[in-house]
């Protein structure tokens, strides 16, 4: 029987590149001999592997709290790390949540560190434990420090580098640049499909039933789907800081993400971001679904209540096929949607058949437009900031005034950035010379061979509203957008606040 007591030990690394270079092992030795010299016997063994004690707090590390769970849980008389760098980065975490919660519902377990020559216990009071404390934690600071400078130096170059870090899908880094790969036109392809509507889900179905692997090898799910739909990499671009905080991994609204644009090959043009992008945008806003056979859902509207019709299913339990009607909510006048959608594949097939090149020059007009509303917006925004700038420093002012003055600065501000990056993308697809490209799916006969998703993706491109004014016959009226960036009417319209119908009005639902 073993007379040595029961302890156990605690180790951690923080970067990934560590791993295989036995780290942990040397630790282990350490703490295994200054427990043996100190009567100790290591029963349990935790550890945290490429978790960083400076991004996290001692308790957010899933080893930090398994070995305090242990401790508490079971019988155990000593805590052993091999020195301070290992259990923080923070100086005063590990006290508060480890030491002290385990201190005071087990005040006789000890702790000890292995780098110290004695057999005293580790006592957080002392002035050389606190000194090496606050090193350990200066010494990630400074780190930090170096890591984030050279991180700013490579981008701020003449010619910017991606510092070093996983290239994102579809490309390989050479020398800090990225070069489109072999996986390239799968990243297209995941455009391409998203472009007619398809989630997230259903992509990464499609993909994983052609065997296609993901990034990291294995199966593709609807998140790995959604990083690649989001990369502005594949747009040539390079972005940096683009998470919220180290803690959060939420990505920053678009103006506060360091953007550097045409730094690469691209993958995917402008105007299929921008359709894939638009599109996602309206199913977030309006809450509308694309895998639907109810084709004009969030489209028809009653022309004399001036609101959406809604998609009742009418089928009787026995029946064997469906019977679905648009419904007004507030006459209550419906139409068949059968007969609705009859009407409007034929006139939609009817006026495009031909007129493509037409609406291709209304939508570069458009964009056209669009530019010259948010350069006026912009103009007046900067008025703006002058005299709100002026009337802050024009003398002494109230807390309350100067107050109402700094919201104001940060509101046009804000949106000037957002006008930058509207007009950044305007003129991307302006100059896109596969603009045309966007517009040969819309073209005689599109709708045969095309699933439901593709359907309803296409109505919801080319069709801004079907307005029907119910009668004996109903009357059918369609109107087209002007441009298939759905996207683009909602941002431009909500930037310059205006009632231009071009800008992207829209009926109201009720």
């Amino acid at each position: 029987m073993s007379l040595l007591k029961p302890a156990v030990e605690y180790g951690r690394f923080s970067d990934q590149k560590q791993i295989g270079n036995h780290s942990l092992e040397i630790q282990h030795e350490a703490i295994v001999r200054a427990a043996e010299g100190r009567g100790y016997q290591i029963v349990a063994r935790f550890t945290d592997e490429g978790v960083s004690a400076y991004r996290r707090r001692a308790r957010q590390r899933p080893g930090m709290q398994q070995m305090v769970d242990y401790v508490l849980k079971n019988e155990c008389e000593a805590v052993f790390f091999y020195d301070e760098s290992r259990i923080t980065r923070q100086v005063t975490d590990f006290v508060l949540e480890v030491w002290e919660e385990i201190g005071l519902r087990k005040p006789d377990v000890k702790f000890f560190s292995a780098s110290q020559n004695d057999d005293n216990e580790w006592d957080p009071e002392d002035l050389q434990t606190q000194l090496r404390l606050v090193l350990a934690s200066e010494e990630s600071a400074i780190k930090s420090r170096r890591a984030t400078d050279s991180q700013k130096m490579m981008l701020n170059s003449i010619h910017p580098k991606r510092p070093g870090s996983r290239p994102p899908y579809g490309f390989d880094m050479v020398d800090g640049k990225l070069y489109p790969n072999e996986d390239a036109p799968i990243v297209y392809f995941i455009f391409f499909l998203a472009s007619w509507g398809y989630g997230d889900e259903q992509i990464s179905h499609i993909l994983n039933e052609a065997a296609v692997p993901s990034p990291n090898g294995g199966t593709w799910n609807a998140s790995s789907i959604d990083l690649v739909l989001n990369h502005k990499a594949h747009l040539g671009h390079l972005t940096w800081y683009v998470r919220k905080s180290a803690g959060n991994s939420a990505r920053k609204p678009d103006h506060q993400i360091s953007l550097f644009q045409d730094v690469h090959e691209s993958i995917i043009p402008p105007h299929l971001w921008e359709m894939v992008h638009g599109l996602r945008r309206l199913k977030k806003t309006r809450g509308l679904k694309f895998s639907t056979s109810n084709f004009l859902d969030g489209i028809a509207m009653c022309r004399s209540c001036g609101v959406l019709l809604k998609a009742k299913d009418q089928s009787p339990s026995s029946a064997k096929g469906r019977y679905v009607k648009y419904q007004c909510p507030l006459c209550g006048k419906k139409v068949s949607a059968e007969e609705l959608h009859k009407v409007v594949f034929a006139r939609v097939t009817q006026d495009w058949s031909g007129s493509r090149q037409v609406f291709e020059k209304q939508a570069k007009m458009l964009i056209r437009k669009w530019r010259k509303l948010l350069e006026t917006e912009r103009k007046s925004l900067s008025e703006s900031r002058e005299r709100a700038t002026f009337g802050l420093h024009a003398g002494s002012l109230s807390d309350d005034v100067a107050r109402s003055f700094h919201i104001a600065l940060n509101h046009i501000n804000g949106r000037l950035r957002d006008i930058q990056v509207l007009e950044q993308r305007l003129a991307a697809l302006e100059d896109d010379p596969a603009f045309t490209t966007s517009y040969e799916r819309f073209s005689t006969g599109v709708f045969e061979g095309l699933s439901d998703v593709e359907k309803r993706t296409f109505l919801m491109a080319v069709v801004e509203v079907v307005q029907v004014t119910f009668g004996n016959p109903n009357r059918i009226t369609l109107k087209y957008r002007l441009s298939p960036y759905v996207g683009l009417y909602d941002e431009i319209g909500q930037i310059t606040e205006t009632s231009d119908e071009s800008v992207g009005k829209k009926p109201k639902a009720q």
